[in-house]
């Protein structure tokens, strides 16, 4: 695993972050991006106490059709470990994942995958950056519980029972054929 791990790495990139009332304290963030740019994309957000690392081998299956991008939140991963003081905020990753899409791989439209804190980040992600309603709309959010290893949609501002993207479950994240259909219906 730890060759692995080394190589995930090694593939990937970094950028500088200034996280919220602390400019002085730059961190370096660890990122990938897999697939081709023209793609449909897909942010992957992952949960505590985790890194991208976790979303290896889906990135890699889902890099065939789509864009994948994904990144370690600060303290996890393969990015830098903040100094002390420093406060963990869901309103913060959410600038971080704002500053990722936007200023770090530039995506016009993408779906959001989450799991664990992702799913809380990628919320106040929708809650602090209302553009994001309306880039997302019609653009699945899709929330991975590892347990029961399920996906769901969740749309902001519709109800459940009215998505025709609700509450499907799929027996293994590794059906790639299953999650486009899901994202291009």
């Amino acid at each position: 695993m730890v060759d692995r791990a080394h190589a995930w790495q090694t593939a990937g990139q970094s950028f500088t972050w200034y996280p919220q009332g602390r400019s002085g304290d730059a961190l370096q963030i660890f990122y990938r991006c897999l697939g081709h740019p023209t793609s449909p994309a897909i942010v992957l957000l992952h949960g505590f106490p985790t890194s991208s690392y976790d979303f290896h081998l889906l990135a890699s299956d889902l890099s065939t059709d789509h864009y994948v991008c994904l990144f370690d939140f600060p303290g996890y991963g393969f990015s830098d470990k903040p100094l002390k003081g420093y406060t963990y905020t869901l309103r913060d990753d959410a600038r971080l994942v704002d500053f990722f899409v936007q200023q770090i791989v530039s995506l016009q439209r993408f779906a959001l995958l989450t799991h664990d804190r992702g799913d809380s980040v990628g919320l106040a992600l929708l809650a602090g950056f209302p553009a994001y309603r309306q880039l997302c709309f019609g653009m699945p959010i899709y929330k991975m519980s590892m347990e029961e290893v399920r996906w769901e949609a969740v749309f902001p501002g519709i109800a459940a029972s009215s998505s025709p993207f609700s509450a499907h479950s799929h027996p293994s994240v590794q059906n790639r054929s299953t999650l486009q259909l899901i994202y291009h219906r």
